[in-house]
């Protein structure tokens, strides 16, 4: 790590990878360059040294060596980022093409664990990291293009959508301001079976940036707590165990509950420490001496565990939870081999074209699931060509983003008082005040001016309500809970006759209770109603089946 060894200090007073830097005396020994808008420090007369600066993460790191500061960009997790977010765009336009494409997710979740604790871990070190400094970087990097995506979409929303739709989009905005989206839909997502599908809710995929933003409130704190600890704790037991524990978690919690496994940071943080831990080793052992060939390996195994990963699993798959260690070590391997060598597969990721994807790669994230929810929504049908054009429609945006919105606000001189205010609180009030006019007009925006409008649509609601009606009060989540007797699971006209037919399935049969029960009324008789949560009454997937805890038991 760099020592106070320099006549001059080297301030890191960018948040992230500034194109330009403020002016260094020739006594510093420093020449100053460009490639492709990143700054790089390359000291006269000495070789450089890998460092990372990855512009978008508020992520470079300086080591001493030769008495002097080293810098190198790292194009090749630009390149992982283009994996990332190639592979999750390319599955949500079709989950055929990769049925494993999720994990894109995860890939981020590594990188993101690494640059950000490399920082800290950099500066906490050199003695001047600001818990400040870094949380107004953070502002300056993730709340501009998200501001933007959320303002459009909600707009959007309450022009196209219908009104119980636009009411989620407004809803679920308003949490992802606050960096709550994952427990926004853990909570209140609609899962029944006459709501909008998950694929045409707009803000859906914003889960993932809350378990981030999330993380960097909890890591920076535990980061100074251990690094200027007096008590000599192992960092990598620590962690390591933490990181252990909430692996097994996700594994655990996916048969006893799948929505907090699947969106919530306890699950989530093992990905996310991993990236850290594999950040500390590398600060521990800079210098490490690995031969060619071991690190040629470690970086194709790495690939090859990431591609394993794109069609080993499957949105079917029990995940997150043990499975997810394959692409999130394939990635930390790829990290590693690209810092102690250049092998084959560092090579292909430092590719131009990948490292610009990367570059855009936030943008593109933000505005991919948007287009295609929006898209989904009028029912339209994905094909080879319209998804073509939707792929090259959000690189478009992205770039457009990257450009227009992200590097001139990442690069903007304004102090930590008017980065807060500018780029989150004044932004924040916006979609506060939107959202809570559309909350206020129950989604129905400048619809609910429109008397016409409204009449029809209660007239509509209050005649096909009841068939609509469904009833959990029979759906048991453990086999052993049935209660064959109670009368309240008993549907018909005359509940003191015994029932000759059953309802029996998921939570899709309960789904059917409302119309079943219109239509025994009518017609005379009665049926048990009888349930159990994620169970269907045939199995036609083992390994989903038999991970499910209640499942077993039936």
């Amino acid at each position: 790590m760099a020592g106070k060894t320099h006549n001059k200090k080297v301030t890191d007073d960018h948040p992230i990878s500034h194109p330009r830097c403020s002016t260094l005396g020739k006594d510093t020994g420093f020449q100053e360059y460009e490639p492709k808008g990143v700054i790089i420090f390359q000291p006269k007369k000495h070789k450089s040294h890998d460092l990372i600066n990855l512009r978008g993460y508020g992520s470079h790191m300086v080591h001493q060596t030769t008495n002097q500061y080293h810098s190198t960009y790292r194009a090749d997790i630009d390149g992982l980022r283009a994996v990332a977010v190639l592979v999750i765009i390319l599955f949500h336009i079709n989950k055929d093409l990769l049925p494993g494409g999720f994990i894109g997710v995860d890939v981020f979740f590594v990188i993101s664990g690494y640059l950000i604790s490399l920082n800290i871990i950099r500066d906490v070190n050199a003695n001047k990291f600001s818990i400040a400094e870094f949380y107004s970087r953070r502002i300056k990097r993730i709340f501009p293009p998200l501001i933007i995506v959320l303002v459009t979409t909600i707009g959007l929303s309450q022009l196209i959508l219908l009104p119980e739709d636009a009411l989620t989009v407004a809803k679920s905005g308003l949490w992802s301001t606050f960096s709550m989206a994952n427990v926004y839909f853990w909570l209140f997502q609609d899962t029944s079976y006459f709501a909008t599908a998950s694929n045409q809710l707009p803000l859906l995929h914003l889960w993932s940036l809350g378990i981030e933003e999330q993380f960097y409130i909890i890591w920076p704190f535990a980061l100074l707590l251990f690094l200027r600890s007096k008590h000599k704790i192992h960092f990598f037991a620590v962690f390591g165990l933490i990181g252990i524990l909430s692996y097994a978690l996700g594994e655990f919690l996916f048969s006893h509950a799948p929505s907090f496994s699947y969106y919530m940071l306890p699950t989530r943080a093992g990905e996310l420490l991993l990236g850290g831990i594999l950040a500390q080793f590398i600060i521990k052992k800079e210098k490490l001496e690995i031969p060619k060939v071991v690190v040629s390996m470690i970086s194709l195994l790495g690939l090859l565990m990431i591609i394993g990963s794109l069609f080993l699993l499957s949105e079917n798959s029990v995940f997150p939870g043990v499975r997810a260690l394959l692409p999130t070590l394939g990635t930390a391997a790829l990290i590693f081999s690209g810092h102690y060598g250049n092998a084959a597969p560092n090579r292909l990721l430092k590719l131009k074209p990948m490292s610009w994807i990367g570059l855009i790669s936030y943008s593109a994230y933000l505005w991919h699931w948007p287009i295609l929810a929006f898209y989904r929504y009028g029912n339209f049908k994905i094909t080879l060509l319209s998804g073509t054009i939707i792929f090259f429609i959000t690189l478009f945006i992205a770039w457009l983003s990257y450009a227009y919105i992200e590097t001139p606000t990442r690069n903007s001189k304004k102090t930590i008082k008017e980065i807060v205010i500018y780029y989150f609180l004044a932004p924040s009030v916006v979609i506060i005040l939107g959202s809570a006019a559309s909350i206020s007009l129950r989604g129905y925006g400048l619809r609910w001016f429109s008397e016409e409008y409204r009449t029809i649509r209660t007239t509509i609601h209050d005649q096909t309500r009841p068939a609509y009606d469904y009833d959990y009060v029979c759906q048991y989540w453990v086999a052993a809970e049935i209660k064959t007797d109670d009368p309240n699971c008993v549907i018909g006209n005359n509940k003191n006759i015994s029932p000759k037919v059953i309802l029996w399935g998921d939570s899709n049969a309960a789904h059917y209770i409302g119309i079943l029960g219109t239509f025994a009324n009518e017609a005379g008789f009665q049926f048990r109603n009888l349930e159990i949560g994620a169970c269907p009454p045939i199995n036609t997937d083992a390994a989903l089946f038999a991970a499910l805890y209640t499942c077993s038991r039936v």
